[in-house]
């Protein structure tokens, strides 16, 4: 019924930190709030809007991705983000496609085992007979919460050790496989 039951938004303070932090780098970033995804690079995403800053959002930011092509200066990202009271690099990763690295950033309480959590309470399902599907070292937390974890084909390593099964690969709709098998066993 697209009602929001958890949101969990940067406070000002946190906007203020980062936002000095991709004015004194120079960063391009992407910024998601509930309803829209905004940027200051020009990325070909439908439904992306451009901006100039993320002081110029005016809904609850959630999640802030900051994009470098320098290792360096990633890690010093990651060092000083993490430093920040209130806030955490959630995953960080590489696009295949280009230099970019890219840092997630989220509030320190926000995970996605909580938000399953909060999900299957709210749906009255026991977390022990849920199923997560993941492939990132952001999803780990997540799986070892779920009853049954699941990973696409081109997982990380660290991924696919605690996994109870492997599907196909993301781009060959792995998770959407194991979504159809769940289906037709639940069906019969």
């Amino acid at each position: 019924n697209n009602n929001v039951i958890l949101e969990n938004s940067f406070d000002s303070k946190n906007i203020d930190c980062i936002n000095n932090i991709i004015n004194k780098y120079n960063l391009n970033f992407i910024c998601n709030t509930i309803d829209f995804r905004y940027s200051n690079k020009d990325i070909d995403n439908v439904g992306l809007k451009k901006i100039i800053s993320i002081l110029d959002i005016k809904e609850s930011i959630n999640q802030v991705v900051l994009l470098c092509d320098n290792k360096d200066l990633f890690n010093t990202l990651f060092e000083e983000i993490n430093n920040i009271d209130g806030i955490k690099v959630s995953n960080h990763s590489k696009n295949l496609d280009s230099n970019d690295l890219y840092l997630d950033i989220t509030r320190s309480d926000v995970s996605k085992a909580s938000a399953v959590k909060v999900l299957c309470d709210y749906l009255k399902i026991d977390i022990n007979k849920s199923m997560g599907i993941g492939d990132s070292i952001n999803d780990i937390e997540m799986l070892n919460s779920t009853g049954y974890k699941v990973c696409v084909n081109n997982a990380s390593d660290e991924v696919k050790k605690i996994c109870d099964y492997v599907t196909l690969s993301n781009d060959a709709d792995g998770a959407l496989v194991v979504l159809n098998r769940l289906y037709e066993e639940l069906i019969k």
